[in-house]
């Protein structure tokens, strides 16, 4: 009776000891033909201050913008959120509220068009914003790194410029994050914008979201009371905005100023450098349905001296 017990436990230990090696084997094979890797690509993504040049393809107003402007109908971006749906023929509406966005080419649109559909998103700082798998599979194209690398930074651009109420977002701190699972020798791709190696991609004064809130609804006032006072024709309406914006805001000549060229500055701090005027204009026209774009080059000052300029089309 001993001795059966004996072989049955001979056998059970052997059986234990071929399912150890097995088991072995399995994670062996499966650590080899299985990685996940994340690679965060810091794309250099252009300061859009005005000491900085914008892309080419936004140096200069479209022609056409005149007949694009002249019959306005409120519209939204289409929400193209499903990775199943063809991108093929993608087209932003346009309006002056995204005008900058109408000039991108296919892959830049989709970038634009998620960054738009989850503008609350980023305001928590942290949010990973996943790409469509039509980006995701630029990556198995040739050179569709700096493809991509192109798109994000010409959307980052067209948003930035098209969104003035987005400036709590520190450009330096936003990254493109690309992660490759590869299992055998197939490789596959899943890109997103996300805050990198940075706690977030918030400017340091919004970290905290309280902070945020705050600035944001004291734009808001601001914001209502200059509304509150305009009536009348569109023309009357802009020259409203225009009187206050030069009897309210003072001209930063420092130019070190963290918030003198954003929306905040002008509402809330009053000291702005021209972009923070041209940011403050097309908010409000954008508030009041007026047509209006940042319109960004060069000018020549009182001194005959040629420098960076922005002004409002």
């Amino acid at each position: 009776m001993i001795k059966k017990i004996g072989q049955i436990l001979s056998v059970i230990i052997q059986i234990i000891i071929i399912f150890f090696i097995i088991g072995l084997i399995f994670i062996a094979v499966y650590f080899f033909l299985y990685r996940n890797d994340t690679a965060q690509m810091q794309v250099s993504l252009a300061q859009v201050e005005t000491q900085n040049p914008i892309p080419e393809e936004f140096q200069s107003v479209k022609n056409t913008v005149s007949n694009i402007l002249s019959n306005i109908q409120p519209s939204t971006i289409n929400d193209k959120k499903e990775t199943n749906e063809d991108y093929t023929n993608y087209e932003i509406n346009i309006d002056s509220k995204n005008y900058y966005a109408s000039q991108l080419d296919n892959y830049a649109k989709i970038i634009y068009n998620e960054l738009y559909n989850n503008k609350e998103n980023l305001k928590t700082g942290t949010y990973d914003l996943k790409m469509p798998q039509e980006i995701n599979n630029l990556l198995y194209e040739a050179n569709g790194d700096a493809i991509l690398n192109n798109a994000f930074q010409d959307a980052w651009d067209a948003f930035v410029y098209d969104n003035p109420d987005m400036f709590f977002i520190d450009t330096s701190k936003v990254c493109l994050t690309t992660q490759v699972t590869t299992i055998g020798f197939k490789k596959s791709y899943e890109v997103s914008i996300t805050k990198g190696d940075n706690n977030t991609y918030l400017k340091n004064e919004y970290t905290n979201i309280a902070n945020l809130n705050t600035a944001l609804q004291q734009i808001e006032n601001v914001k209502k009371e200059i509304i509150s006072k305009c009536s009348g024709t569109d023309l009357k309406k802009i020259e409203i905005v225009h009187d206050w914006l030069i009897d309210n805001l003072e001209y930063d000549t420092t130019t070190q100023r963290d918030n003198s060229y954003n929306i905040y500055g002008a509402f809330v701090e009053k000291k702005v450098v021209c972009e923070g005027y041209s940011k403050a204009f097309k908010v409000l026209m954008d508030e009041l349905n007026i047509p209006c774009i940042l319109v960004k080059g060069e000018g020549t000052n009182t001194q005959g001296q040629t420098e960076k300029h922005m002004w409002n089309y």
